[in-house]
């Protein structure tokens, strides 16, 4: 079989998108289903691909294209979706060849941003206590930061079908839409106020304020965008007293973020609850005392003096205003990583400036370990790829052509069956029972009829089930063609116990056919004897026997160790 039809046919099987381009566009190309679904399109050439992206990127493909090397790139398609292409080029008898997969990552660009200026604002927004939004060009909400999605109890997966309309307070509809409408049709910025629903379903008074947003390439209207602030306490508050003072002793008692105000010659002025909590020290502790000595590292005191003594001589300022990620010094000497703003008071002389601080430890410790994980993840999609083509290179030497389809077809989805369950157990192993009736959906009369299972509840590793896996079906499979399953008196007996020794548990397993006559060794073995014996002994360290008896096939295996076992 042709390399490139292996690949598609792989391609499919695993859900990958795959193709095969030719410079004429007319021998030995491709397009799997996944790559059409992604493409949205039939692409069987360099020239379809461009006439299918946004202009911005025909440029790049053209000059990766030329260049006959591996890469890969992301790009915009003109529908608004974003892809993922990874291609390698050959020639064949003189003409460029291309092989490549297509991924859709639209999802992951819309969360992440395409450019690290993106990705900066992609995290600023999701984890500011703002409550940050995007609309569409007909008013669906397409981005709702976190503090929103928990203002209106909207898990992220059911925004598509959030209807924010419907939090309205009855009796606002017709003051927060008129408003609305008229900036969506005329493409303009909008404030109001108005009364929304939160999940609790209590009714919060907020200010949404927001702007269009068009395309860069074209300048269509795509929508807009927005910030939504909860004002119920201030207005509230604003019956009682002056709204500056007790606005600002609001939102100081009851940010989760610590909130500091200092002086020009950097002593503590004021200290609010979040700030006690986050650094430890109470705000009778702090002020009058230099910011300095109390919350910033020794290693970057000199760098902050200098930028404070800089600002007030020139009022060039190079961290105002901006939100910024450093290290912070709690109480007990230790330091964290913070996000940090710094404002300057307005109208205020001597200069007074105001430092919102959030602790990130938390943040940075998931962003860690979803590079973790993304590293498994590369990991474990390379063993499964080896392990899908070292099947298909020994189905391929072991089979006749015309029936390498249905052997291979057959050989990954016995494969695919046991990874399914490792997906749901994140990896940690399988039940071995589980993994049997999984490899034995085939078998049309059944478990429990001619086909008997019995032994105790083990768990096998994950390593050690997707070879049990490729056993048990390449027994099963022999069975129903040569075997016991293929004759009406036949019988199966799947037995398997778990001995205790000296050295620790065992496994041993047995496969029995019964039924049978004159049952006699095949001449010649193929890659199911390796499948069942060699690869099996590898991968449990065991002792792995094949016995062809008058009245069928006996298969066992007994470990030698414990290594292939889980708790």
């Amino acid at each position: 079989m042709e390399t490139a039809q292996i690949f598609e046919k792989v391609g499919d099987a695993a859900g990958l998108g795959c193709f095969a381009w030719t410079s004429s566009g007319n021998r030995d190309g491709f397009c799997s289903d996944q790559a059409r679904r992604i493409f949205a399109a039939v692409v069987d050439g360099p020239a379809a691909l461009q006439a299918l992206l946004d202009p911005a990127d025909v440029e790049r493909v053209s000059a990766a294209l030329a260049s006959q090397s591996r890469f890969s790139l992301e790009l915009r398609l003109r529908n608004g979706r974003w892809i993922e292409m990874t291609v390698v080029s050959e020639v064949d008898d003189g003409e460029p060849r291309w092989l490549g997969t297509v991924a859709d990552i639209t999802h992951r660009v819309l969360q992440g941003g395409r450019s690290a200026g993106e990705n900066i604002y992609r995290a600023m927004a999701e984890n500011s206590p703002a409550m940050l939004w995007m609309g569409d060009e007909n008013g669906k909400c397409i981005f709702l930061n976190s503090a929103l999605r928990e203002f209106w109890g909207v898990d992220p997966e059911d925004l598509s079908t959030f209807d924010w309309t419907s939090t309205t307070h009855p009796e606002d509809v017709e003051k927060l839409t008129v408003p609305f409408l008229k900036a969506m049709a005329d493409h303009t910025p909008f404030r109001v106020e108005a009364r929304y629903r939160r999940a609790d379903g209590i009714y919060r008074t907020m200010r949404t304020e927001a702007r269009p947003r068009f395309d860069r390439i074209d300048g269509a209207f795509l929508g807009m965008s927005g910030l939504n602030i909860d004002i119920t306490d201030r207005l509230e508050a604003e019956q009682q007293v002056a709204e500056s003072t007790r606005l600002r002793d609001a939102i100081m008692q009851v940010s989760p973020d610590a909130i500091v105000t200092v002086d020009a010659e950097g002593h503590f002025i004021d200290f609010n609850p979040g700030a006690e909590a986050v650094f430890g020290h109470t705000r009778l502790e702090v002020l009058g005392q230099e910011m300095d000595r109390m919350i910033v590292p020794v290693h970057l005191r000199a760098r902050h003096q200098a930028g404070m003594k800089r600002y007030l001589a020139t009022g060039e300022a190079r961290i105002l205003g901006q939100r910024l990620e450093m290290s912070a010094l709690r109480a007990d000497g230790t330091e964290f990583p913070a996000e940090i703003a710094i404002v300057r008071i307005p109208d205020s002389e001597p200069a007074l400036f105001t430092a919102f601080i959030r602790d990130i430890s938390a943040r940075k410790a998931a962003e860690e370990h979803n590079r973790l994980l993304m590293g498994e993840l590369n990991h474990r999609t390379k063993n499964i790829l080896a392990v899908v083509q070292a099947v298909a290179r020994q189905t391929a030497r072991h089979t006749e052509a015309e029936s390498f389809h249905r052997v291979f077809d057959a050989r990954l989805l016995g494969l695919a069956a046991s990874n399914d369950l490792l997906v749901k157990s994140d990896w940690q192993g399988v039940q071995m029972m589980d993994l049997l009736e999984a490899q034995l959906t085939h078998v049309v009369d059944g478990i429990g009829n001619r086909l008997l299972l019995s032994g105790p509840q083990v768990k096998i590793g994950a390593q050690a089930a997707q070879t049990l896996g490729m056993a048990i079906h390449e027994l099963s499979t022999n069975s129903l063609k040569h075997g016991a399953l293929g004759h009406p008196e036949g019988r199966v007996d799947l037995t398997w116990r778990v001995p205790a020794t000296n050295t620790g548990p065992r496994l041993e397993m047995n496969w029995i056919e019964s039924g049978l006559h004159d049952v006699t060794a095949p001449t010649a073995k193929g890659f199911g004897h390796t499948v069942i014996v060699d690869m099996v002994a590898a991968a449990f360290e065991a002792d792995v026997n094949v016995e062809y008896r008058s009245s069928g096939l006996r298969w066992s295996l007994t470990t030698r160790s414990a290594e292939a076992l889980t708790e």
